[in-house]
């Protein structure tokens, strides 16, 4: 009885204590129970642009998801991924179209900029070859009077030149000083994209705004550091309309307002492509952790063989293989199926989007370097070329005068001693503007660039290049020799083709190409190279879309069904004619009230029209790469050419004019016969010297490349080369009248956008561009074009073109945006 009871006890006791245990752990438990149902953690970058996008619990249920490896509920999981990839989506269409519009507003700054600075460079040319051919008459009249003994004639010839000499050097110094640039009202036809305000943000689409509004907790908004920048590096006040730049007010503007300009707008664009970053970050923590990034690849399911060699690339860089493997396979069913394409839906975006973050950076790295590093130098030397001419001109004059009273007051010893003086001064003078040719140099104030990368000088930091952009890089290059690497091609490319004016396989070279700390100062010969590489390596960043565009019609072809031709009810203009010409109009009303299987067709062929028009972008970018690098290399060679012309003619006039004025000074008369004459032959070289300069001015400028094949040809209606052909759904685009909200002032509601085009290039080219032969120029094939035909005006007119292509086809971002609005 007694071992009963104190068993019954102990079990009592133990009874007692579990459940006090229980009662002590409940609390605690309930907290792990929350914490294992509570949302994923999201990074920073990701947080932000999910609370920008208005998806933020969205995107941590699905980080959630991924965090803890449950995908039971696979169709609610397929439903929070499908809204989050057409909000991502959305959103890097925004900030394509804003960087499109800022593109056009910067093409249109860069033309009135380079139509003015070729004024004033053909102004000042005019004053220095005009001082120039008044100092060859009167130089040659000035002798011949006094070898006929008429030496008051010779002297008031003397004072003559003197004054009109001086007062040709002082009206170019103050026409250099007071002159302004005017007609800056935009064309007719850019009226509806863009009208020259002052730079801000007020016209970007709203998602772009609301990144550029965007508040973390105790910070400042994304605007507000953006101003403190301009405030601090550009002087320009935000709360100061008139600092920032703008063109619209009907005013003649100072160069400096255009070139600020340039600058501002590039530093809004960096700042809105930041927000690519974000959202790359969101798309990476919210899609499948089943395939891509450090996914497993399926080796016991090959990619099949009759995949095209570029879209099998892209597989293998996005590590998808055992993806595209099951789509292809077509077993996969139901919420399985939906699974695995929106997988890859999201692959493509998040691999579209790492290298054209890569490619945005060497883009503004590249923008940096030509507008601010070389800008400055070019305009540096070109200015202290021109005042070192003024200044030979204004002290010659000026002595030359007072030597001209001499002659009068009969005085001849002091005049040419005032000579001597002159042309020993002008030499000095000469040799220094010989030596500012080389342009100077300008201390280093960047960080370390991609070619840092590209090289493998930079080991760690924040300048790397992504992994995915590292192995593209070091992937082959199926487009043109498999057997290299692209990072092998590039080299190759630069050193056998002499692309570059250095030695790019020295070290030190290497580290002052790519800015490392090591190196110091830039010269107009470095920074042009290091322009050169930088572009040749954006170039090759931008081809990835291409890979990628070709692996999604490969693996899922599209199958949308029939194309309506009528606008459709509930969309806007711009949506509805993008239903039609991506061919989703038979999906689009279903879609929009609200059934997943049609958004998600309708989502493929918005993503394969977004990879289009990149590529075909990034195809035009070539051009237009190739085309500017030889235009700026013909216009620096006749610039040159012109600087050392009229330097050897300064040089000339200072030994000849010193040989002469000894001459002079000899008591012989014979030596003061042969003085005057070789006064005489000088100033017959001065003026033989002025009249080549200015022929150099007119029709100098040989281009040494070959002028490439280009994307004017489709558009002008002319066959051309099959790698640079517009794709088929632009062409519909471009043979589509835009809604009348996008039609340009004083143009026909009915008018296509390629004949908008071509009737605002006929404005422009004065040429005809529609004739065949003018055409064939243009885009650089067929019979009628010849090397003849590269010329300084001509190329720059096709420049011109290729921008104003770009831009038009670059409008489909906003189409492609209004319609995935639309959808949800």
């Amino acid at each position: 009885m007694k071992i009963t009871f104190a068993n019954d006890l102990i079990r009592g006791r133990y009874f007692v204590c579990a459940f006090l245990t229980v009662l002590l752990l409940q609390p605690w438990l309930m907290v792990l129970r929350v914490e294992a149902a509570s949302p994923g953690t999201l990074s920073k970058d990701a947080a932000e642009a999910a609370d920008i996008l208005g998806v933020r619990s969205q995107a941590e249920q699905l980080a959630a998801y991924n965090q803890s490896g449950d995908r039971g509920d696979l169709s609610n999981i397929n439903r929070l991924r499908a809204l989050l990839l057409r909000k991502i989506f959305l959103a890097v269409t925004e900030v394509k179209a804003a960087e499109n519009k800022l593109e056009i507003e910067l093409g249109y700054t860069y033309q009135v900029l380079s139509r003015d600075r070729e004024h004033v460079n053909f102004v000042n040319d005019m004053f220095t070859i005009m001082n120039f051919m008044q100092f060859s008459v009167l130089y040659t009249i000035e002798p011949y009077s006094r070898i006929h003994k008429q030496f008051k004639q010779s002297g008031i010839g003397t004072c003559v030149g003197a004054g009109v000499g001086g007062t040709l050097s002082i009206l170019n110094v103050l026409y250099n000083r007071f002159h302004t640039v005017g007609d800056l009202k935009p064309p007719a036809f850019l009226s509806h994209v863009m009208n020259g305000a002052p730079v801000g943000i007020s016209e970007l689409p709203p998602t772009v705004k609301r990144f550029m509004d965007y508040r973390s907790a105790g910070g400042a908004s994304h605007y507000e550091q953006m101003a403190a920048q301009w405030l601090k590096r550009s002087g320009a006040d935000v709360t100061k309309p008139e600092t920032l730049a703008g063109i619209d007010d009907g005013k003649r503007k100072n160069p400096f307002v255009l070139n600020k300009r340039i600058v501002l707008l590039w530093s809004l664009i960096t700042h809105i492509q930041e927000f690519d970053r974000q959202l790359l970050a969101l798309l990476n923590e919210t899609k499948s952790p089943e395939f891509g990034g450090s996914g497993t690849r399926i080796s016991s399911t090959p990619l099949s063989t009759a995949l095209p060699p570029k879209a099998a690339a892209a597989a293998r860089l996005l590590k998808i293989e055992g993806l595209v493997a099951e789509l292809q396979n077509g077993s996969a069913s139901g919420d399985r199926k939906v699974d695995l394409q929106l997988s890859f839906l999201e692959n493509l975006l998040a691999g579209s989007m790492d290298l054209r973050n890569a490619a945005d950076k060497v883009q503004g790295e590249l923008n940096y370097q030509n507008d601010v590093v070389l800008a400055g130098l070019l305009g540096r030397r070109g200015k202290t070329l021109q005042k070192l001419f003024e200044l030979n001109f204004i002290q010659s004059n000026t002595l030359g005068g007072t030597a001209g009273w001499c002659y009068l007051n009969y005085r001849s010893k002091a005049g040419n001693q005032l000579f001597a003086v002159a042309n020993s001064v002008g030499l000095a003078i000469t040799t220094i503007s010989l030596l500012a040719t080389h342009g100077g140099f300008k201390k280093i104030d960047t960080a370390p660039n991609s070619l840092a990368d590209f090289f493998g000088l930079q080991k760690e930091g924040s300048f790397g290049f992504s992994p995915l952009t590292w192995d593209f890089m070091n992937s082959p290059d199926l487009e043109r020799d498999a057997s290299k690497t692209r990072r092998q091609f590039l080299h190759d490319i630069w050193k056998r083709h002499q692309v570059v004016t250095v030695d790019i396989d020295k070290e030190r070279m290497k580290e002052r190409l790519s800015a490392m700390p090591s190196a110091k100062w830039d010269s107009i010969k470095l920074v042009v190279n290091r322009i050169t590489l930088l572009s040749s390596l954006g170039e090759k960043l931008m081809e990835f879309d291409t890979e990628l565009l070709s692996l999604m019609r490969a693996v899922w072809p599209a199958d949308n069904g029939s194309v309506a031709s009528a606008a459709l009810d509930g969309l806007n203009a711009r949506a509805s004619q993008m239903a039609q010409i991506v061919g989703v109009s038979g999906l689009v009303a279903p879609a929009v009230h609200g059934d997943e299987h049609s958004k998600l067709l309708v989502t493929r062929s918005l993503l394969e029209g977004f990879l289009d028009v990149n590529a075909n972008n990034a195809t035009i970018s070539r051009s237009i790469i190739l085309e500017t690098q030889a235009l700026h290399r013909m216009e620096r060679q006749r610039d040159q050419i012109v600087a050392l012309t009229n330097i050897g003619n300064f040089y000339q006039i200072g030994i000849l004019g010193i040989i002469s004025d000894a001459m002079g000074l000899s008591k012989d008369k014979y030596y003061v016969l042969v003085g005057d004459r070789i006064n005489i032959i000088s100033g017959i070289i001065v003026g033989c010297a002025a009249a080549t300069a200015f022929l150099e001015k007119q029709f100098l400028g040989l281009r040494m490349t070959k002028a490439g094949p280009n994307s004017l040809g489709d558009a002008l209606g002319i066959s051309t080369d099959e790698s640079v052909k517009i794709s088929p759904m632009l062409m519909r685009y471009l043979d589509t009248a835009p809604p009348i909200e996008d039609v340009p002032e004083s143009y026909p509601s009915t008018m296509t956008r390629r004949q908008s085009l071509i009737r605002y290039w006929d404005q422009q080219v004065k040429k005809n561009p529609a004739k065949k032969s003018t055409a064939e120029k243009l885009s650089a094939f067929g019979p009628h074009h010849h090397w003849w035909d590269e010329r300084i005006k001509f190329v720059g007119k096709r420049v011109s073109m290729l921008y104003d292509l770009r831009a038009t086809l670059g409008n489909t971002y906003r189409n492609t945006a209004a319609l995935l609005t639309a959808l949800d």
